[in-house]
């Protein structure tokens, strides 16, 4: 039965890093896994003739990972050429004048997640990925939904590293905003409080990226851990729909 669940391993959620902006293919990328888990659980046993390849109307892909609202191909267009150069497919087209897709899993990915997804895994919702309207936001859910069934769930996202010319302050303003908008989304899809922590140029005034942990009724956080970072680190909570501004360190932000 299809309840837009599906599974994927690490190796996969790599890939979601890779693709770094790559909007499009990021979605046609997870409705993709989708299907193949629905349809075998990457056991080649469960695939009808041996084989990982399927076919799917763009239709039917896009209603269910999107984007919201479109009715042409341009992201499938957009999205096929990215994914072809990834490796993870022997076979990646587009047919009948851009209405449908067919693909074929290159075999040594099959076989990966099949390993991945029966051992440590990230729990995804096609409903979930619809939502999410930045590649940001996508990469930070699957992030999330990897860790969020465990005891002090928590994990970071990297910046881009800051060019010379560019001032410690904006090249934090210019990363922060969008995450910060991500990790609201974010929050309420997964149902979890957050907080973030910075993490600062180990030798330079600026900021490489965050330390993310989330919080909800489950979580097992120990005394403060919760609230702890780099004694140099600011610290932000996100919770019921509002931030907090938990300590403020030192230096930039």
């Amino acid at each position: 039965m299809d309840n837009g669940k599906y599974r994927i391993g690490r190796t996969a959620l790599d890939l979601h890093e890779a693709l770094g902006g790559e909007l499009a293919a990021l979605r046609v990328l997870n409705g993709l896994l989708h299907h193949e888990w629905v349809r075998s659980a990457w056991r080649m046993g469960d695939t009808p003739d041996g084989y990982f390849r399927g076919y799917a109307s763009v239709k039917a892909l896009r209603q269910q990972v999107g984007p919201q609202g479109a009715n042409d191909a341009r992201d499938f267009r957009r999205a096929v050429p990215v994914l072809a150069r990834s490796g993870i497919f022997d076979t990646l087209e587009l047919l009948d004048r851009n209405r449908a897709l067919r693909w074929n899993f290159e075999i040594g990915f099959a076989f990966t997640m099949e390993a991945e997804t029966h051992d440590r895994w990230a729990l995804l919702d096609v409903n979930d990925i619809r939502r999410c309207r930045t590649p940001v936001q996508l990469r930070l859910y699957c992030h999330a939904r990897q860790v969020r069934g465990m005891g002090a769930p928590q994990f970071h996202i990297g910046f881009p590293p800051r060019d010379p010319w560019e001032a410690p302050g904006a090249h934090w303003k210019r990363h922060w905003r969008p995450l910060r908008e991500s990790i609201e989304k974010v929050s309420q899809l997964v149902d979890v409080d957050t907080v973030v922590g910075t993490l600062p140029e180990p030798d330079g005034p600026g900021v490489v990226g965050v330390h993310v942990k989330l919080s909800h009724p489950r979580t097992r956080w120990r005394g403060n851990t919760l609230e702890q970072f780099a004694p140099s680190a600011r610290a932000y909570r996100y919770s019921r729909g509002a931030w907090d501004q938990l300590r403020r360190g030192g230096g930039i932000p």
